[in-house]
């Protein structure tokens, strides 16, 4: 039921006209609430994020709110929406790929790796911190 339920939301914010999902930091004309919400996830007040981003249909954020407060399936959701919206959006890109490494799901985390070079153009900032956590989530290879 829950499936059935994103699935037809999601092809409904498809299908609408939503003037912004996030763009790919933040929307030119920013409703206050998202600069609020904004705000709180930099102070780390990611449960008191989640409503205002839900008010403005900031799905990279929820997502990123979302995997911050351990709900992984909800990131997922969420992250998997705003890249329907917009597949070139860089940080739903990196994001997904950290969701991907902190589950243990490597080979997904580099192929996000591998989009967000393709997006970046080579190396940027969204690559290097994607490439961070995989290596941080890769298994120990000292074998006794």
């Amino acid at each position: 039921m829950k499936r059935t339920m994103f699935t037809a939301c999601a092809a409904l914010l498809l299908s609408s006209s939503v003037a912004w999902s996030l763009g790919n930091d933040s929307p030119s004309d920013a409703d206050p609430s998202y600069d609020a919400a904004v705000k709180l996830i930099a102070q780390k007040h990611f449960a008191d994020a989640v409503p205002l981003l839900k008010q403005v249909d900031a799905y990279n954020e929820l997502g990123f709110a979302s995997r911050k407060l351990g709900d992984r399936a909800a990131a997922l959701d969420y992250y998997r929406i705003a890249l329907q919206l917009d597949p070139h959006h860089l940080g739903a890109t990196e994001y997904l790929g950290e969701l991907y490494a902190e589950s243990g799901d490597l080979t997904n985390a580099k192929t996000q790796l591998a989009r967000v070079a393709e997006l970046c153009h080579g190396k940027c900032e969204a690559f290097t911190d994607l490439e961070s956590a995989i290596q941080r989530y890769q298994p120990s290879k000292i074998g006794y």
